[in-house]
């Protein structure tokens, strides 16, 4: 289930990137968080990965400390591209865009 959400977010941030590419003229508001979004979520990404590892791959031995502070920034880095997703939706919001179809 976890992983599915992740694909299902991932595709959403690519649509939400694609969205400010085609608006970058007309908002360039929108550029500054969806450049941070396109950081964030291959972070996201490799730290679930290694997180995922850290728990259940017997032969990556990573000690327990370094496997939770692996899991808290995963959850940490989520929190940071929900809070920079809403930024981004108040922003379109505020400029009027999404009413029109792309």
């Amino acid at each position: 289930l976890h992983i599915c959400s992740a694909v299902l977010v991932v595709t959403m941030i690519a649509l939400l990137l694609r969205s400010t590419w085609l608006w970058r003229v007309k908002a360039p508001e929108l550029a500054q968080p969806a450049c941070l979004l396109a950081f964030l979520i291959p972070l996201q990404l490799a730290l679930g990965l290694l997180s995922y590892q850290a728990k259940f791959a017997p032969d990556f031995q990573f000690g327990l400390d370094r496997a939770a502070a692996l899991t808290t920034s995963h959850l940490a880095t989520g929190a940071l591209i929900l809070g920079v997703c809403t930024i981004w939706t108040l922003r379109a919001w505020k400029l009027g865009l999404g009413t029109e179809p792309l």
